[in-house]
């Protein structure tokens, strides 16, 4: 399957001219941590929306930035799990941890481990 990553920085997206495009699926970025606190992408709604009604399967992503340790990893679950509430995806939603320190590495992995249980444990 040939597939699309959207974020906010992609602003107002064709997905009309995606799909035509030869695209089966976008995964969508749907909130994040970091900059001292949790956020809503805000074209995500938008963007999930628009990519349904032109036929793509559609994915979620949740960009972990600054979180670290089960708690962070669980917390960052639950509002995103908040955030997709009445969404139908059809892939399991994905922790975008690119910010991982190697110093870190225990609590980087606990916190992608903290948040695929809860994600799991929610049905995703």
């Amino acid at each position: 399957m040939k597939g699309i990553d959207i974020y906010d920085g992609n602003g107002c997206v064709d997905f009309e001219m995606v799909k035509a495009s030869g695209y089966e699926f976008a995964i969508i970025k749907c909130g994040g941590n970091e900059g001292g606190g949790r956020w809503i992408a805000k074209n995500f709604y938008r963007s999930y929306v628009k990519a349904k009604a032109a036929g793509l399967s559609v994915g979620a992503y949740f960009y972990a930035g600054e979180s670290r340790g089960s708690g962070a990893g669980k917390s960052d679950a639950v509002f995103t799990d908040a955030i997709l509430h009445g969404c139908r995806l059809d892939f399991p939603v994905f922790y975008d941890f690119e910010e991982g320190n190697v110093r870190e590495a225990d609590a980087n992995t606990a916190a992608c481990v903290a948040f695929c249980r809860e994600m799991e444990s929610r049905g995703y």
